[in-house]
């Protein structure tokens, strides 16, 4: 037997399952990496210590398919190599894509999601309305209703659908925690209010009030709730 096939033998004996892998390379992992980021840390993106954390987290325990399949790759015969990297490197953008943007944003052509509609209602685009599902709750009579200023609209719309990826993705990357759902809500509605425009006379938008931007969780399900009401 070559080196190449000791390594591989032993390594699979050492991380045979997903099990394995959990408790000897993701957990730790996990662990050695809380360390590592300076609590006082702000990234690019706005993201602080505790959601960067929880990112890592959530990547590297959902790993192991990728790691199963990068080490089988190096044993791979050279001839097939190529052709594999270029699929799995599909496989992973696709699974990727799906898992949590395109989760929350929908795909245009097929069905929009929470987030694009939550964008179209809050900027009084009428279209919002035709993309409700039947599965979907409303208030009657309640329409889209633009919150900000003519002029401030297509800023709204680009800042919102941002800020509504990232702190999706934020919610399910920690599992749906309530403190987190609670977090990104206040950043959402921040956001929501800071783009309101005085004149209209609405409540202002906070977490579970009158006026809100909220991500809900029901039976272990994420939704997001939106409502706009005037004084």
């Amino acid at each position: 037997m070559n080196n190449a096939s000791k390594i591989d033998k032993r390594r699979k004996q050492a991380i045979p399952d997903e099990i394995a892998y959990q408790s000897k390379m993701a957990e730790p992992s996990e662990l050695e990496f809380r360390q590592v980021i300076d609590p006082a840390l702000v990234s690019r993106k706005g993201k602080h210590k505790a959601g960067i954390n929880r990112t890592q987290a959530y990547k590297v325990k959902r790993a192991f398919e990728k790691y199963q399949r990068n080490w089988d790759r190096q044993f791979a015969e050279d001839a097939k190599l190529f052709k594999e990297k270029v699929r799995s490197a599909q496989d992973t953008f696709a699974k990727g894509a799906s898992e949590i943007p395109l989760a929350l944003t929908g795909i245009k052509s097929l069905e929009s999601g929470p987030v694009r509609i939550a964008v179209f209602w809050l900027s009084g685009d009428s279209r919002a309305r035709g993309l409700l599902r039947p599965a979907d709750r409303t208030v009657e009579p309640s329409e889209p209703f633009n919150i900000t200023t003519p002029e401030q609209r297509n800023s709204l719309r680009a800042l919102l659908l941002a800020r509504l990826v990232q702190s999706g993705a934020a919610i399910l990357h920690a599992q749906l925690d309530p403190a987190v759902v609670t977090e990104m809500n206040t950043v959402d509605n921040h956001l929501a209010q800071s783009m309101v425009d005085p004149g209209l006379g609405l409540m202002p938008f906070a977490t579970e009030a009158l006026s809100h931007l909220d991500y809900i969780v029901e039976n272990g399900q994420l939704f997001l709730s939106v409502k706009v009401s005037q004084v």
